[in-house]
C-alpha cells in the first residue's frame, strides 16, 4: 500500500505523488533530487513533480536584534509578535508567500515583497543568499519595525467602500505604508497605515477615518471556494465584494493583491489560484489542527491531525488516522467550526481495556476509576486519606466500561444510573476523564469535578515558581504538549517526541510517563503500610483473646449460629470502630496480603468490613 503521507498529498494537489519527503532540518534540503517540488504549507503550492517536499513542519523563529530570520514553514502568525515591517495573511507561510509571489500588509510603501527580504535558498543543489530566484527557500530574513505604526480604518457598505478606496487611490503617491480593504465577520472597511511621523502628510487623505487596531488578515468566515491572486484595480465591483464572505485586497497604484472567499463560483479577471472547500468536507487546509494536534506529534505525521482525516476521508481511508483521545483542541482553534470531534468518533476503533480494580463503595461524593485510571488507585487513596483527615469521606467506585466506550461516551447508561443511585457528585483524578464522563448527566442530577479543581486554592501557591505542564484535557486553550499517555492508551500506537519540560504536571496518567510530580504528589500525603499490619495486629491478638470463648460457643453453632459469629463479629468491630474511615478502607485493599488463622476467619473480616464501608458512605 502506498504510504498514507503520499495519498494524503495525492488527494490534496489531485496528482499521484510517488515520494514524500519531510524537511525538518537545512541538511534535508541539501539531500532532495533536482525534480522535486516544495511545499511550505498544505492549502497551496504548485506541483508538477511526482516527488513533494514538505517544509510546512519547517518552523522557528530566530532574533537576530534589528531583523529576524524565519524558517521557510512558519505560518505568519507566529512571527507577527516580533514586529515584522511586513507580512502577510497570517495563515500563509512565510516561505509560501515569498515563493508563490503573494504581497501583503506594506505593498503600497514597498512594492513586491520578496524585494524587502533575503533567503537563503537552494537551486540546482546550490546555496545562495539573496533576493529569491527560485529554488526551495530554506529560511527568510525579515526587517523589524523601528517606528510606531498608526491604524486607521473607514467602514461602511460594499458600495461606500469600495467608491472610497477607488477615490484615494486617484492620487498618484500615497503616504501610506499600507493601503487594505477588508470585508470580515467585522463588516467592510478601507484600512490605512502610516509612520507616526508622516502624520502631518497623511492628514488630509483620512478625514472621515477612525482609529483601528493593527491589520492581521487571516482566514475567517470562509466559503466553499478560496481565490488568490492579483488583479487590476478596474476589476473589483460591489458586486464582487457583496458575493463574497471573506476579501483581503491590498493595494498599490491600481494594483491589487487578493485573497477572496465566497459560497458561489467567482468570475475574477485576474492572475489567480482557485480552491474548492467543498473537497474537504469544509476543511480549509489552514494547517491550525496540526499545530495543536496530540496525535499528529505522536504520529510525528500531519496526516494523523483532522486534517488528514478530512483530507484522506475524500478517498475512503480516513479510518487509518481517526484513533485519537479526542481532546478537541482542534475544534477550539478551527477558523471554520467543523465538528471535527464526533465525526471522527465514528470513525475510530480505540482499545477495549477494562479496569481491573472493582471497588463498589459508593458515597454522596465519590471518586470514579475507570479503564483510563486503573493505575492510579494508589494517587485516589491518597486523596481519600487526605480528606478523611479533614473529616472528609469520599467513596470509590468502579465504572467497569471498556475504555473506549468511555472515550466515546457511549457507556451504558442503565448500568450507570444503578452505580450511581447513592452518589451526587464523582471525582475524577484525571481530567480527560472529567470530560469523557459528562454523559452521566443525561442519568440524574450529578457535579462531575476534576480533582485538582477542589484543591486549586491549596495547590497552587505549591506550584509557584515551577515550571507546570497543563494537559490536553485542562490545557485553557493552550497546546502545552502531551505525554501521550492517554493517547497511547486509547490508541496503543506508542509514543510520540516528549517535548515537554516540566516539574509537575496537572495529570496523573503524565506524571507516571513524565517521571515528575502531579498534583495529588503535592499534597504530601504517605501511604504507610505498616499500619496496616499494626491494625492486622491488633485483630488478631483480639481474636486470639476469643479462642477459649469461640471455642466453648463452638457447641452453638448447630442449635443457633448467630451466636458464634455474633461474638467473633462484635469483638472485630470493637477494634474498627476505634479506627478512622480512610485506615479501614487501607487495610482493606491490602488485605490479601495478610497471613490469617484459616480463610473462614479471612472471609468474615472480609464481610464485615465491607459492611462497615458501605454503611459509613451512607453518612
Amino acid at each position: 500500500m502506498e504510504s498514507l503521507e503520499s495519498l494524503f498529498y495525492s488527494s490534496i494537489i489531485s496528482k499521484n505523488i510517488d515520494k514524500y519527503i519531510k524537511i525538518t532540518k537545512e541538511e534535508d534540503i541539501k539531500n532532495l533530487p533536482n525534480n522535486v517540488n516544495a511545499k511550505y504549507e498544505l492549502l497551496r503550492g504548485n506541483v508538477t513533480s511526482n516527488i513533494v517536499a514538505d517544509l510546512s513542519e519547517l518552523k522557528g523563529v530566530e532574533d537576530l536584534g534589528d531583523s529576524i530570520k524565519v524558517l521557510a514553514g512558519t505560518k505568519w502568525r507566529d512571527v507577527i509578535s516580533y514586529s515584522p515591517e511586513l507580512w502577510s495573511v497570517m495563515d500563509f507561510s512565510v516561505g509560501g508567500t515569498i515563493s508563490l509571489g503573494d504581497e501583503g500588509f506594506g505593498y503600497n510603501e514597498f512594492g513586491e515583497l520578496a524585494n524587502r527580504v533575503t533567503v537563503e535558498a537552494y537551486l540546482n543543489g546550490e546555496k545562495y543568499t539573496g533576493k529569491y530566484r527560485g529554488g526551495i527557500i530554506y529560511a527568510i530574513y525579515i526587517k523589524k519595525e523601528n517606528k510606531p505604526l498608526i491604524f486607521k480604518q473607514y467602514s461602511g457598505s460594499e458600495d461606500i467602500v469600495l467608491s472610497k478606496v477607488k477615490s484615494l487611490l486617484s492620487e498618484n503617491v500615497l503616504p501610506f505604508r499600507d493601503i487594505s480593504l477588508i470585508k470580515d465577520n467585522n463588516g467592510t472597511r478601507l484600512v490605512v497605515s502610516y509612520t507616526q511621523v508622516r502624520e502631518i502628510l497623511v492628514r488630509r487623505y483620512i478625514s472621515g477615518f477612525s482609529e483601528a487596531p493593527h491589520l492581521y488578515p487571516q482566514l475567517s468566515s470562509i466559503g466553499k471556494f478560496i481565490y488568490i491572486g492579483k488583479t487590476d484595480l478596474l476589476n473589483i465591483s460591489s458586486d464582487l465584494l457583496k458575493n463574497t464572505k471573506y476579501a483581503y485586497f491590498t493595494f498599490r497604484g491600481n494594483s491589487a493583491y487578493y485573497v477572496v472567499s465566497s459560497d458561489i463560483k467567482l468570475d475574477i479577471t485576474s492572475i489567480s489560484q482557485e480552491y474548492s472547500i467543498e473537497k474537504f468536507n469544509g476543511c480549509i487546509l489552514c494547517g491550525k489542527c496540526v499545530d495543536t494536534c496530540p496525535h499528529s506529534y505522536q504520529r510525528n505525521s500531519p496526516v494523523f491531525s483532522p486534517l488528514g482525516f478530512f483530507v484522506l476521508s475524500t478517498i475512503g481511508k480516513e479510518t487509518y488516522v481517526s484513533n485519537c483521545h479526542l481532546c478537541g483542541i482542534c475544534e477550539e482553534v478551527c477558523p471554520v467550526d467543523l465538528n471535527i470531534v464526533d465525526l471522527i468518533k465514528q470513525k475510530s476503533t480505540l482499545n477495549s481495556k477494562v479496569p481491573n480494580v472493582q471497588l463498589t463503595f459508593p458515597s454522596k461524593k465519590s471518586i470514579i476509576l475507570t479503564a483510563i485510571s486503573d493505575n492510579l488507585l494508589e494517587d485516589a487513596l491518597k486523596l481519600i486519606k487526605y480528606f478523611s483527615l479533614r473529616g472528609i469521606k469520599l467513596g470509590v467506585i468502579t465504572l467497569p466500561e471498556p475504555l473506549e466506550k468511555i472515550v466515546k461516551g457511549q457507556i451504558n447508561l442503565e448500568n450507570a444510573r444503578k452505580l450511581l443511585e447513592n452518589v451526587d457528585e464523582i471525582i475524577t483524578l484525571t481530567p480527560e476523564e472529567a470530560r469523557y464522563l459528562i454523559v452521566l448527566k443525561s442519568v440524574k442530577i450529578l457535579d462531575i469535578t476534576f480533582a485538582y479543581s477542589i484543591l486549586e486554592n491549596i495547590i497552587r501557591p505549591l506550584m509557584e515558581g515551577k515550571r507546570i505542564h497543563f494537559p490536553c484535557f485542562y490545557s485553557e486553550k493552550e497546546f502545552y504538549g502531551c505525554s501521550y499517555e492517554m493517547l497511547n492508551l486509547a490508541n496503543n500506537e506508542g509514543y510520540g517526541e516528549n517535548k515537554i519540560n516540566a516539574e509537575i504536571t496537572l495529570c496523573p496518567l503524565a506524571a507516571k510517563r513524565l517521571g515528575i510530580k502531579s498534583y495529588i504528589d503535592l499534597l504530601n500525603i504517605n501511604l504507610d503500610i505498616s499500619d496496616v499490619y499494626k491494625l492486622h495486629t491488633e485483630i488478631s491478638e483480639t481474636l486470639s483473646t476469643l479462642d477459649r470463648v469461640l471455642e466453648d460457643a463452638e457447641w452453638y453453632k448447630e442449635i443457633e449460629p448467630k451466636i458464634y459469629e455474633k461474638i467473633f463479629l462484635d469483638a472485630i468491630d470493637k477494634v474498627l470502630l476505634s479506627k478512622n474511615y480512610f485506615e479501614i478502607f487501607y487495610y482493606y485493599l491490602n488485605i490479601d496480603k495478610l497471613e490469617f488463622k484459616n480463610e473462614r476467619i479471612k472471609s468474615s473480616v472480609k464481610n464485615e468490613i465491607e459492611k462497615l464501608l458501605r454503611s459509613s458512605n451512607k453518612d
